[in-house]
């Protein structure tokens, strides 16, 4: 399983194909079949637009290039909400009603980004 970071510019890449190749070659070719990645967009559908970039792709055309059983991108935001469950206590914030036997709320925080703020 594929769990190493690694920083790629994306201007040195055509597109996100390209990329995640690169990736896949620095850490020895390992053969995936399903991938999931959390980007910092607005995630709707199969088309993904870039915000801070001028790529934009289809997420089925990428998990059929890849050649993969399945892909999942979600935004950000998203990502973290889904891992939240998985966190230890000590990393999340606890709200007042949250000492209360029974529940268990956790919370994160984040800086709104641009394109989420509303006039």
């Amino acid at each position: 399983m594929l769990r190493q970071t690694a920083v790629l510019r994306c201007e040195d890449y055509s597109g996100i194909v390209p990329l995640l190749n690169t990736y896949l070659a620095q850490h020895g070719n390992e053969r995936i079949s399903h991938a999931a990645f959390a980007m910092a967009n607005p995630i709707s559908g199969d088309l993904v637009r870039m915000t801070n970039r001028d790529w934009q792709f289809s997420t089925d055309e990428v998990r059929r290039a890849m050649g993969w059983s399945t892909l999942l991108i979600v935004n950000d935001f998203t990502a973290l909400a889904m891992a939240l469950p998985a966190w230890a206590q000590t990393t999340c914030c606890r709200s007042a009603a949250a000492s209360r036997p029974r529940m268990r709320w956790r919370a994160c925080s984040a800086p709104v980004p641009a394109w989420a703020s509303r006039a």
